[in-house]
């Protein structure tokens, strides 16, 4: 911030013509303002992490506001804006320091937006920092852009969100993670219509396999077992079987949802596209309003995750019946 702030501090007040004079309220001369604006945009030029603003609409507002203090709206010394230290006048204003930042913010065009967003959508997709949690990154990303654009954080402070100790991701990313998760993977609200059958309870085989366990899944005429992984948010499948899912009519392109971002065990993420499926067949009861993920290559485990059961109201397996055990709402 300081950094910014400082090279408002070299503006001069030399005269270029007198028909756009800059006279304050003591009757002061104070500079014209097309020379003051120019400069004002030359030394802004000059500033790496100005350079994706407006300058021309920062140094206007910016003007506007350093007009209005009343160090420089009365003063008598035609060197006040020269002698004016804008540090300690928005160090001790907030309501100065509020115009100076609105003023910055008012440059950011809607391009940079964009380019900020996807910027921090490939950092956020590959941190470390995010394994292990399911969210979707491009929405971290538009929230941590609207809190710049509301003044609650500085473009030059961006670096100290990926640092999970910072006071910045804690109180700025940590909201926005949360934000985001609610967004793209709202919480599980078993609705009892999601779930048929002719029976309240019934129970399903199990495969075990060392320390995993396999239930087979039905979508219509197709059938493939699932590793029941609680841990995991949604239901994952291959890129080959959503295609042959596509094939046999049972996904449609308006089932598609918003893509997500998910980490497995390893740690390694998968983006994902992701789709509403309905009459999925395990044991006699017929599940409806599935998220389905779909990883984006065509090998890979499949795995029944915690929103295909949270439909249910009970389930637990039986290691020595090798057995699942449904109880729907």
């Amino acid at each position: 911030m300081r950094l910014i702030l400082s090279f408002f501090l070299l503006i001069p007040t030399c005269s270029i013509a007198q028909t756009d004079r800059i006279v304050n309220a003591a009757g002061t001369y104070l500079g014209d303002r097309s020379a003051l604006l120019k400069e004002c945009m030359e030394e802004m030029a000059d500033v790496e992490e100005l350079a994706v603003f407006g300058l021309n609409k920062v140094c206007a507002c910016y003007l506007e506001m350093i007009l209005s203090i009343p160090e420089v709206a009365n003063a008598t010394d035609k060197d006040a804006l020269d002698n004016l230290d804008v540090d300690k006048v928005l160090g001790k204003d907030e309501a100065a320091l509020s115009s100076f930042q609105s003023c910055l913010l008012s440059g950011m065009a809607p391009e940079f937006e964009r380019a900020l967003i996807d910027s921090c959508d490939q950092r956020i997709k590959g941190h470390t920092n995010f394994q292990g949690r399911e969210v979707g990154a491009n929405g971290i990303c538009q929230c941590i852009v609207q809190r710049i654009s509301a003044g609650e954080l500085d473009v030059s402070d961006l670096q100290a969100l990926t640092d999970p100790n910072s006071v910045q991701f804690t109180e700025l990313m940590g909201p926005c993670v949360d934000m985001a998760s609610a967004l793209v993977d709202p919480p599980i609200v078993a609705d009892p219509n999601d779930v048929s059958g002719n029976e309240a309870q019934g129970s399903v085989p199990v495969i075990k396999m060392a320390r995993l366990y396999k239930v087979k899944l039905r979508f219509g005429q197709l059938e493939r077992y699932f590793i029941i992984d609680s841990g995991a948010s949604d239901p994952l499948v291959t890129r080959e079987f959503a295609e042959e899912l596509i094939a046999a009519g049972l996904i449609k392109g308006s089932d598609r949802i918003s893509d997500m971002t998910y980490t497995l065990a390893d740690g390694s993420t998968l983006d994902c596209t992701r789709y509403k499926v309905h009459g999925i067949g395990i044991g006699t009861f017929t599940v409806s309003n599935v998220t389905l993920a779909v990883m984006p290559q065509n090998k890979g485990q499949f795995l029944l995750g915690g929103s295909f059961l949270g439909k249910f109201k009970k389930w637990r397996i039986d290691d020595g019946t090798k057995q699942l055990y449904l109880e729907r709402q």
